[in-house]
């Protein structure tokens, strides 16, 4: 690289900011100058006309990095919803990010020349997923029309008070649970009998659980909105039902 700063994606993952997706090998490097030709692409690179103070600027291993602050100000403004979100909601449930420096974060932001894009992404922000597929998942289901009542929600055993679950995403007057599986943690031969153990107790107390993964996130949005929508009407008219008859039998 011959001048410049790294910028963007490519200095959230030297940062090793949390919710990105991996590393593709076609991706292009992100560089930030002072020169004129936005989104110029040269050579694997991608030069960016970015006016850095050099209070935005850190040394990375001798390599000139945007700073955590401005990277995270230039992603809302170089990436897409998905990926922005994600980093800050990974950002803040690892602490690395406060609620002053989000409030922080999006005044830089909105002062910036076309922050306006990134207007609509701040409701959507919150610290409390676990994981990128956890937040790509909340986005989908908001973007349906279905966003979650609950996330992160603990049950309990009616008889004992003891936890049982804490459930990625719930609708609880639906007793209706939504679980994401990620790839690693999940299939593990302990995490897949503790998810066992876990789903079985959902289901003996009376809830409703559907789980997906990253490829149904990824490759069958419009799946995932059906089967909810129609679990959350069908265990409507159920709850229904049982408020005016009582229990099915």
């Amino acid at each position: 690289m011959v001048g410049g700063t790294i910028c963007g994606l490519t200095a959230a993952r030297l940062h090793r900011m949390p919710g990105l997706l991996a590393h593709e090998a076609q991706e292009s490097v992100d560089v930030a100058d002072n020169n004129e030709g936005h989104h110029r692409r040269r050579n694997g690179y991608v030069r960016r006309c970015l006016a850095l103070h050099p209070s935005d600027i850190v040394d990375l291993g001798g390599i000139p990095t945007t700073s955590v602050p401005r990277t995270l100000e230039d992603m809302a403004l170089l990436s897409d919803r998905e990926s922005f979100v994600c980093v800050v909601d990974g950002m803040l449930h690892q602490l690395r990010l406060s609620k002053g420096g989000l409030a922080g974060l999006r005044a830089r932001v909105e002062a910036r020349r076309n922050g306006h894009r990134a207007r609509s992404w701040w409701p959507l922000i919150d610290g409390r997923s676990e994981s990128p597929l956890e937040t790509r998942l909340r986005l989908l289901l908001g973007d349906g029309g279905l966003p979650p009542e609950e996330i992160q929600w603990p049950v309990f055993d009616p008889v004992t008070g003891r936890p049982i679950a804490r459930v990625d995403f719930a609708w609880p007057a639906s007793r209706l649970a939504v679980e994401a599986d990620g790839v690693g943690v999940h299939s593990e031969p302990a995490a897949l009998y503790r998810d066992r153990v876990r789903q079985n107790s959902l289901v003996r107390l009376g809830w409703h659980v559907l789980r997906f993964t990253w490829r149904d996130v990824v490759a069958d949005g419009p799946r995932i909105m059906a089967l909810v929508g129609s679990a959350l009407r069908d265990l409507g008219r159920a709850r229904a039902w049982e408020s005016d008859f009582g229990p099915l039998l």
